[in-house]
């Protein structure tokens, strides 16, 4: 697939300008220093090196979003759109803080929007210090690998206390239908050089599968 390799190439880019943004800001002043938009912006940069004015942060979600998600769900972090294909979703995450539990709701939302638009494509990229990606059970480093399964087996197999994570930070914004199949299929990785620890970069792309259905999520925000 084409666009992985430009995706590819963007993570390598993206993780020099955010070399030089963490190594601008003092080591006890990264956590408000540094955030989730200046890795938005450097992937978007990137995007825009190889294809052009075809990116942009803050994109729009599809219309039908809003009958498959309840409550404020945001917009993607950034918005492809080619000159040929479809569009390209990306969801973002510079862990400053260790939030990569997080990961589970955005590969969610990524299946989601890559399930409802035709000929879409997905992926959901992080950063974190080399210590964030460390095994825990709150860790879901799997997501980041190749790998298939059911949203029933991700949630309440695998990662069930990731996703407890993630519905704690909102009582409001839930599922409420998924594709049945979710795989993931790892992109690589970049090295990014900071005082005080190293960062990793880790990119996935995110595909949702719906010839098996649908799933319906009660109101609590778990598979039924």
């Amino acid at each position: 697939m084409a666009i992985d390799d430009t995706i590819r190439r963007s993570l390598l880019a993206a993780a020099g300008e955010l070399q030089g943004t963490i190594c601008s800001v003092p080591e006890w002043a990264i956590p408000g220093g540094v955030g989730d938009p200046d890795l938005q912006r450097a992937m978007c940069v990137a995007i825009q090196g190889q294809l052009g004015a075809v990116a942009a942060v803050d994109g729009p979600l599809p219309p039908a979003t809003k009958e498959c998600w309840a409550g404020w769900l945001g917009k993607a972090d950034v918005l492809v759109k080619p000159p040929s294909g479809g569009p390209v979703y990306l969801e973002t995450k510079l862990c400053v803080v260790d939030r990569l539990y997080e990961a589970v709701w955005d590969v969610l939302k990524v299946a989601l929007l890559t399930a409802l638009v035709e000929n879409s494509v997905g992926y959901v990229v992080y950063a974190a210090p080399s210590e964030g990606w460390s095994e825990r059970e709150d860790h879901p480093l799997g997501l980041f690998q190749d790998s298939a399964m059911t949203v029933s087996e991700l949630l309440r197999d695998t990662y069930a206390e990731a996703w407890a994570w993630c519905l704690e930070a909102t009582k409001t914004t839930r599922p409420l239908q998924l594709p049945n199949d979710i795989s993931t299929f790892a992109l690589g990785s970049a090295r990014i050089q900071a005082p005080g620890s190293d960062w990793e970069l880790r990119a996935v792309r995110v595909e949702g599968e719906t010839k098996l259905g649908w799933v319906s999520f009660d109101a609590e925000g778990w598979p039924g």
